[in-house]
């Protein structure tokens, strides 16, 4: 290692280099991870991607199991001090660091194999051309492990020179941050490429991302005149932002509600403006039916034009200038739903880093509280995911974010069916589960209706006209009278969508998401007699856990009773980690009888269930005979609705989870959903006291399958005597106890 590390000039190292440290994959959790060695050999993580190694238990070998890769940054004393212990025969006196050693199935510099990533079709081009790549960079740390400006600006030189030498260029008015990263477009010929990944701060060299193709041409007019402007405007100055190729402004049933503002030079074109229209069309109305006067939009509309990119622009460019006009839009805080239809035509690689769209977008939406609706994008393949080329399309793999997905028609049916053309999860750990739902997009029969630039109506088809009307449909909420105490945040919004999803079909979540996404939700606000719901928009502080109360009536109810509850949260992420990439996360547990207790006898085997209402004598009882009641009450598989994707140990780092279950009411007795509160931060959970407060929507339905007065029931049970119709539940905190395991 030590050789190794010698061998490499300093004109291709920072002030540490970066080892690949694979772990074997039974070390994955948080609290197995390597901590002592990366104290002892002053390691410092500065990243992961994804891996398989052997798994082996005394049951059975897994051959290809899931695992990651530490990125470590190291020193030269780290180095030596890494030889030492691997040749050292003092096995006691490094008892701990070399626990941790065992874990580790490779130590390693990376080798051109894991640092270029660009896939059988440019591996077979002639060694001679040039290709123009993305180049992503290592978080640039000092000496002492810290993060360091000096280090960034020393490694760009050095990457600058090392690329000049190797004939290649870097489009150094395109480089950009997200997170730690620093990412940028490059040429440099193919021949050159093992050569270029012996620069130790390079984490990967990939295909430049290239923006989504024009879009396609098959609109038809379906009306040469619009239905008249609805007399009404919206209720509020709420204002949603779409980005997209421009808009007629002057079409009837615009002119009124949208504004253009140009971010782009090059002049507009029949194509996009025409996309751009129906675009903005959707997110006022929705999906059009003919001879109907159209709805009255709930908000207004920004049309940012942005495209087509101005001349000189190449196409390798566009992602980053696009990205780099959108940006400051979004960050200005003018708005609390975005609508973007437009991306790279960049399917989700969970194991590397995201797309430098998906980190900004995750970031944004997480400082500023923000809806951002993205289309998962358009295909023309036959594959069927998990995990083929015909994935949802960055940046709809953001895990603060809502992909949407189209389906094929605008009614509801008996069985929902995806678009032919709509991309499929799963997406990004955090939130495998992408799309989040879908929503009428057209097809080539009966296309998505709205407006034409010059009058008219017309017809096309994408999952560019499905994201608008679920902007749409989420300022519907803004635009409903509420209780002057309501919380209407980012979470609250992505819950209710997925909450009240329709024709949820568990066995093709990774094509349809939650199901039919709601076009409207004012109508959800108001509960039929036999259900009642409660949206709780709440803070859990790192490591407490919180009992939330389902409305459930005390007692009254009978027959089958129809429960579900969803949590969204906003989480930091860290793109450098794209195996753990959110930082935050709520375990959810679900205890249908508050009374009901499990006992362990003497042996520590035998086990009773019993409850305390009835059999509170033989509790007495057994517990004099030193029998042991559960702390708590016993819990119940809360039914999770998740991606095939989903693995059980990253389930509650996700940041939208639906769960759902059918009782008996006779099971039920003031049933609970307990939630608690996780954090991490490269590979480790944060300590309690270190760690920050987790704001989060929890949207919870009780429905009986039989007519019973369910809303009338909450309304007067006393428990719930604070209720309005949309309310903050007061929580019940619980005591700590247990372990922090993950």
């Amino acid at each position: 290692m030590r050789a190794a590390e010698q061998e490499l000039s300093d004109q291709l190292r920072g002030d540490r280099i970066v080892l690949e440290a694979r772990l074997l994959p039974n070390y994955l959790a948080p609290t197995q991870h390597p901590e002592a060695l990366r104290d002892d050999a002053d390691l410092v993580v500065v990243g992961t991607r994804g891996a398989r190694g052997v798994k082996e238990t005394r049951r059975q070998i897994t051959e290809d199991a899931p695992t990651k890769t530490l990125l470590l940054a190291a020193t030269a004393r780290s180095l030596t001090r890494l030889d030492e212990l691997l040749n050292t025969d003092d096995v006691t006196a490094h008892e701990k660091v070399l626990g941790d050693l065992i874990k580790l199935d490779d130590l390693a510099l990376p080798g051109s194999e894991q640092v270029v990533d660009i896939g059988e079709q440019l591996a077979e081009v002639d060694p001679a051309e040039e290709l123009a790549l993305e180049a992503v960079l290592h978080p640039a740390v000092d000496v002492d492990g810290n993060p360091s400006r000096r280090v960034a600006d020393l490694v760009m030189r050095r990457w600058g020179e090392w690329l000049g030498q190797l004939e290649g260029e870097i489009h150094v008015r395109y480089v950009q941050r997200a997170g730690a990263l620093t990412y940028m477009p490059i040429r440099l010929r193919r021949s050159a490429l093992d050569e270029a990944a012996r620069f130790n701060p390079l984490r990967l060299l990939r295909p430049a991302p290239r923006m989504r193709s024009a879009p396609l041409r098959g609109a038809r007019r379906v009306a040469s005149t619009a239905p008249a402007s609805p007399a009404d405007g919206p209720d509020s100055d709420q204002r949603i932002a779409v980005f997209d190729g421009g808009a007629d402004t002057d079409h009837p049933l615009l002119k009124r509600f949208v504004t253009e503002i140009p971010l782009t030079t090059a002049p507009r074109t029949d194509d996009w403006v025409s996309h751009g229209t129906l675009v903005t069309s959707a997110a006022l109305y929705g999906h059009l039916a003919l001879g109907v006067t159209p709805p009255t939009p709930p908000a207004y509309v920004d049309h940012y034009r942005v495209l087509p990119a101005p001349a000189g622009i190449s196409d390798e460019d566009e992602p980053y200038w696009f990205l780099e006009q959108i940006k400051p839009v979004i960050e200005s805080g003018r708005y609390a739903i975005v609508s973007l239809s437009y991306g790279p035509e960049v399917t989700v690689d969970e194991d590397e880093v995201p797309d430098l769209f998906t980190a900004t977008l995750d970031e944004l939406a997480f400082q500023h509280d923000l809806t951002v609706l993205t289309a998962v994008g358009n295909t023309d393949l036959p594959i069927r995911s998990p995990l083929g080329a015909d994935r949802v399309m960055a940046p709809a793999d953001a895990v603060n974010g809502t992909g949407v997905g189209a389906c094929d028609d605008p009614h509801p049916r008996a069985a929902l069916r995806k678009a032919v053309y709509s991309c499929v999860g799963p997406g990004r750990r955090g939130l495998n589960l992408q799309p989040v739902g879908v929503s009428f997009g057209g097809t080539a029969d009966a296309g998505f209706v709205g407006a034409e630039p010059g009058g008219g109506l017309q017809a096309h088809l994408g999952t560019s006209y499905a994201t608008p009307s679920m902007a749409r449909a989420v300022a519907t909420l803004g635009a409903e009278a509420l209780a002057p105490d309501a919380v209407i945040d980012a979470a609250v919004r992505r819950a209710l969508l997925a909450h009240f999803a329709e024709q949820l079909d568990e066995a093709a979540v990774d094509e349809l998401g939650h199901g039919r996404l709601p076009d409207d939700l004012r109508p959800l606000l108001s509960c039929p007699e036999n259900s009642a719901t409660v949206i709780v928009s709440h803070t859990i502080p790192r490591g407490d856990t919180f009992a939330y109360p389902l409305p459930y009536p005390t007692a009254g109810l009978s027959g089958n009773v129809f429960l579900r509850w969803t949590v969204s949260l906003m989480s930091p992420t860290d793109p450098t980690d794209p195996f753990e990439y959110t930082l935050a996360g709520l375990r959810c547990q679900f205890r249908p009888n508050v009374e009901l207790f499990r006992l362990t006898g003497p042996d520590g085997i035998t086990t009773k269930t019993l409850d305390r209402r009835v059999q509170s004598a033989e509790i007495a009882r057994l517990t004099a005979a030193k029998w042991t009641r559960s702390a708590n009450p016993i819990t119940e598989t809360p039914g999770a609705i998740r991606s095939s994707a989903t693995a059980p140990d990253h389930a509650h780092w996700e940041t939208l989870t639906r769960f759902q279950r059918s009782k008996r009411a006779s099971s039920l007795h003031l049933p609970e959903v307990w939630l608690q509160c996780f954090e991490r931060d490269r590979g480790q959970l944060v300590p309690r006291a270190k760690g920050m407060q987790v704001d989060f929507a929890l949207v919870m339905t009780v429905e009986t399958v039989t007519a019973q007065p369910v809303y009338e029931m909450i309304r007067n049970d006393v428990r719930f005597a604070a209720l309005t119709p949309i309310v903050v539940a007061p929580p019940v905190r619980v005591p700590a106890a247990g372990s922090d395991s993950s």
